[in-house]
């Protein structure tokens, strides 16, 4: 999408505001999940839209695969210009930063309100902004995030939001390397086994006697990742629990993730950290290793450095990603689970059971004006969205035959008035 009309209304709105003398502004932090910011996206859009405001800046050049935005919007009178700055963090960074108390937060870098136009944040003047967010959007749910009780797993006293809103039903689905030539199906035990040991023999998942000697190697999300805790809670590896992940340096060279720390929280183990982002993993899956390819445990990775060892054989990558981004990607492979591909359909009549709620939450910790009308008007706008402009893999609350009363339970009916 191009945005030149975009930075044609934000620099018009941008010298509307430094005409504006002495009025206030108020400016609302959203944080969260990567997986459904293009459906946020448009929500806030159409809010924005419909208050005399626009996009103002944002770092990627099509909208729905930035990491930062800007965005202002108005009274009827254009008395007051207000602004709405987005950083999709990862669910669990945006669970963290609204629960976190107020004496002692956890913050985001955010770009500053004078950002205008397609920009890097880190040109910017004036960025980061550190701040908690007032709104976050979750492809989880806080009763089994790592950022919640007391303590929460980096040591803060966490809240519950002031409000959780369910507003839709965000598929996930596993993807592997472009050159997987095994069956395009993996199982619960498959999976399950795969990310807690972090590789397989390939011909465990394929069923192909010609695979005994080829490696599949698992990749995944850091510990900021609702699809990471949905997955996890999916296939009985707990919530909050570890698994083994690999990094890919290149077609040659891999490792195993390494210990690393989330805004005070420490990854128990080498291997349990992972991507920051979708849009990173995509790119690693996308990868086609090499025949031997390394693994690489050398000094400029780990503290106490093992020798690097060749694999034999053939190589392959599978990870999971957002249903919709797997279906909408080229350059991997995507796997039926148990049997069923990633669908909407599937979603909502039961038979595909990879999925889990997206959320809407409200800080009760940071608050402003702004925040109770903002979080509204976006649940209003998400749960009116048909299945088609959720986009294929997610699904309409409505239109769901299939509930689960908690993160990775069993499936029960949703009983229909007749």
């Amino acid at each position: 999408m191009k945005h030149t009309k975009y930075l044609l209304i934000a620099t018009l709105a941008a010298l509307s505001i430094a005409n504006m003398g002495s009025a206030s502004a108020a400016t609302t932090y959203i944080s969260g999940s990567s997986a459904f910011e293009s459906v946020a996206d448009a929500a806030l859009t159409n809010f924005v839209a419909s208050h005399y405001g626009s996009l103002v800046a944002w770092d990627n050049a099509t909208l729905g695969s930035e990491t930062n935005a800007v965005l202002n919007w108005g009274t009827a009178s254009n008395a007051v210009t207000n602004y709405i700055v987005v950083h999709w963090s990862g669910s669990e960074a945006g669970i963290q930063t609204i629960d976190a108390p107020t004496n002692n937060p956890a913050t985001i870098p955010f770009l500053p309100v004078t950002a205008i136009g397609l920009v890097n944040p880190a040109s910017v003047s004036g960025y980061p902004v550190n701040a908690s967010a007032h709104i976050a959007v979750a492809n989880t749910s806080v009763g089994v995030s790592l950022f919640h009780g007391s303590p929460g797993a980096d040591g803060r006293n966490y809240s519950t939001p002031l409000h959780d809103y369910q507003v839709a039903v965000g598929g996930i689905a596993f993807v592997a390397s472009p050159n997987w030539n095994g069956l395009t199906n993996i199982t619960y035990d498959q999976a399950r086994s795969l990310f807690a040991a972090g590789s397989l023999p390939a011909a465990v998942i394929s069923g192909q006697s010609v695979d005994t000697n080829n490696t599949v190697f698992a990749v995944g999300r850091n510990i900021d990742a609702g699809n990471r805790v949905s997955t996890l809670a999916l296939l009985g590896l707990g919530t909050k629990g570890t698994v083994v992940q690999y990094i890919v340096a290149n077609s040659n060279n891999i490792y195993q993730a390494p210990i690393a720390t989330n805004d005070g929280y420490v990854n128990p183990a080498i291997g349990n950290d992972g991507y920051p982002s979708t849009g990173s993993l995509l790119s690693a899956v996308q990868t086609v290793l090499a025949t031997s390819t390394t693994i690489d445990s050398s000094a400029t990775v780990y503290s106490n450095a093992v020798a690097s060892v060749p694999t034999p054989g053939s190589n392959y990558l599978i990870g999971y990603l957002d249903a919709k981004k797997a279906l909408g990607a080229t350059g991997i492979t995507t796997l039926r689970y148990n049997g069923v591909a990633p669908s909407t359909a599937g979603i909502e009549n039961g038979t595909y059971t990879l999925w889990n709620y997206v959320h809407l939450m409200q800080s009760r910790n940071n608050t402003n004006a702004d925040a109770g009308t903002i979080i509204t008007a976006l649940k209003n706008y998400i749960t009116g969205l048909s299945d088609s402009q959720l986009g294929a893999g997610n699904a309409a609350l409505a239109n769901m035959l299939v509930q689960r009363l908690n993160d990775g339970g069993n499936l029960s009916a949703i009983y229909i008035q007749p």
